[in-house]
Order: structure tokens, then sequence, then C-alpha cells
């Protein structure tokens, strides 16, 4: 399967959200796991 520059792109963009998804809702707490937030119906959104 080959993809399209335009679709390179769009997987480049989704990656790049989820990235800063990871970094503006994940903390690292103090044993070292990470805690994410914001919580819905207490699943996490990330």
């Amino acid at each position: 399967m080959e993809f399209s520059k335009k679709d390179m792109k769009i997987l480049q963009g989704v990656a790049i959200l989820f990235m800063l998804a990871l970094h503006l809702f994940a903390r690292k707490d103090v044993n070292g796991l990470y805690e994410t937030f914001p919580l819905i119906n207490g699943v996490p959104l990330v």
C-alpha cells in the first residue's frame, strides 16, 4: 500500500495532534507514573 503526499501530510498532522495532547494533558507524578487529564466518566480523554 502506497501513501500519497496528501496522506502523509494528514498522518503527520494527526501525529502532531497526539503529541500535543500528550504534552498538554499528561503530567509526571512523583512516582514517575503519568496521570492523564481530563477524565470523562472516569476514562482518560487521551
